[in-house]
């Protein structure tokens, strides 16, 4: 019983050793990454707030933002 229980043990052990070597093994496919300048021109214009007041783009000063777009359907 012990002899089959290893070799059980060791083809289940080598099966996950090679799943898992085979999952750290990289793509040539990986997207170009995009370099941006920090010097980016401001774009004109406003924004709509949530409570519908304008803002301004230009107070944003530019620093990172997160602009959330919705339309209703």
């Amino acid at each position: 019983m012990l002899p089959r229980f290893t070799r059980i043990t060791a083809l289940i052990a080598a099966a996950i050793t090679l799943l898992f070597l085979a999952s750290c093994g990289s793509t040539s496919d990986t997207p170009n990454v995009i370099k941006t300048s920090e010097k980016q021109e401001v774009a004109s214009g406003t924004a709509v707030s949530v409570d519908g007041a304008i803002i301004p783009i230009k107070d944003f000063d530019s620093q990172p933002t997160v602009l959330w777009f919705w339309a209703p359907n």
